[in-house]
């Protein structure tokens, strides 16, 4: 459980910040999502 918690923690800054990883990762999982 506290793997998943750190991972939902840590992605959420990652996911929405304006920042160019932030849009590179929200880009992959757009991806992910069209071949699911």
């Amino acid at each position: 459980m506290k793997l998943i918690s750190w991972i939902i923690h840590s992605l959420n800054p990652a996911l929405t910040s304006d920042s160019k990883r932030a849009v590179m990762s929200r880009q992959v999982i757009h991806t992910i999502v069209e071949y699911t």
